[in-house]
């Protein structure tokens, strides 16, 4: 409680100061929580209509966390009918972010099921906070997949 965080990102990919009122765990007050947890936080100064799903809460005592537009991924194709080129646009699913993705084939020109490769993704609608090591699933239709972002390229 009364601690400051990094609330974001905004649709610009910006993020701001916000402070904690209180927090609660199954509607419990708790002085604390771990990365991980499911947790209620009630800030201060905030309100609701500025706030969006895949936004995420980063302890201010680190730098200004960074929203991107693109990031790479080592990705596995589970199931496509055919073949997956560049600006193919499934939906990527990655920790609190949801959101269509064009996608740009790195290693090689098509991508069919089984194939595994490296893989560049670019946020359709707005920037989002994700970090490498982040584990992610793709679909579109009765396409799937999953992955591994290696790497983000430079803040929005």
């Amino acid at each position: 409680p009364n601690d400051t965080v990094w609330l974001g990102p905004n649709g610009n990919g910006q993020f701001r100061p916000a402070v904690v009122k209180s927090l609660h765990v199954q509607r419990t007050l708790m002085d604390r929580v771990e990365a991980g947890e499911s947790a209620c936080f009630a800030l201060k100064r905030e309100r609701r209509a500025d706030l969006r799903k895949g936004m995420v809460l980063v302890d201010a005592k680190l730098k200004r966390p960074e929203a991107v537009w693109e990031f790479e991924a080592e990705v596995e194709v589970k199931y496509h009918s055919t073949t997956i080129h560049s600006n193919y646009q499934p939906v990527v699913h990655c920790g609190t972010v949801r959101q269509a993705c064009a996608i740009t084939l790195v290693d090689r020109e098509v991508l069919r099921t089984g194939d595994k490769a490296r893989v560049k993704f670019r946020f359709v609608c707005r920037p989002e906070y994700v970090t490498p090591g982040a584990r992610l699933v793709f679909c579109e239709g009765r396409t799937k997949g999953i992955g591994t972002i290696t790497a983000t390229c430079g803040p929005c």
